[in-house]
């Protein structure tokens, strides 16, 4: 049986951002933005056993349970485009496309689990914090699409889902090639673009008139 290593399901288990943008509108129906921001993202991998090692030469049985867990911590400069969002007196509907350029400012990886070879066991339980493996400079697309509640005459809630597509691979060139994989077999290097789904909630004021 071949392993199977699943970044469950190729998604990441979260990516909370906290950020602040100011925006400027052109009209009711149409403004820009730009922002600073600060996003984690995370996700996990497990590897399925048991599996049967054999590179040529060695033969042997592997079982056990690990898991990695992966946890990324970003900048991020947003630019987006506020499309029918520059109402405050009345609820209405919607969306905002855009860019997030972002910046790696932190790496953690965790490994753990047991493995059992032939008998033997072992466990693992380890953490690495080098960047050295991962792209500095990461491009996501952005796209919202909610509901804005006026909550005064200058102030709103927005709240709605939001999809964010990686166009950038998450590893270095670097890591390009081939690699031997846990059942001795050698694998191709496939691209790793994150994409995440999930809600936005924002508080906006205005200033002025």
């Amino acid at each position: 049986m071949n392993p199977q290593t699943i970044p469950l399901p190729n998604l990441p288990d979260f990516f909370p951002t906290l950020e602040v943008d100011g925006t400027y509108y052109f009209s009711s129906s149409f403004g820009l933005s730009v922002g600073l921001g600060f996003a984690n993202f995370s996700d996990k991998i497990s590897y399925n056993f048991p599996v049967s090692y054999d590179d040529g030469n060695t033969t042997a049985t592997i079982t056990g349970d690990v898991n990695a867990m992966r946890n990324f911590s970003y900048l991020e400069i947003p630019l987006t485009f506020h499309i029918l969002d520059g109402y405050f007196d009345k609820v209405h509907f919607y969306i905002k496309p855009g860019l997030r350029f972002a910046f790696l400012v932190g790496v953690h990886n965790s490994e753990f689990g047991t493995i059992s070879v032939q008998g033997y066991s072992e466990d693992i339980n380890t953490t690495n914090n080098s960047t050295d493996n991962y792209s500095k400079f990461m491009l996501f697309g952005n796209i919202a699409l909610g509901a804005s509640i006026p909550l005064g005459k200058n102030v709103k809630l927005n709240i709605g889902a939001d999809f964010r597509p990686g166009f950038l691979d998450l590893y270095t060139s670097s890591n390009q090639g081939t690699y031997q994989s846990i059942d001795g077999s050698t694998k191709s290097y496939q691209p790793y673009n994150p994409i995440a789904f999930g809600l936005e909630a924002a508080l906006i004021t205005k200033f002025g008139n």
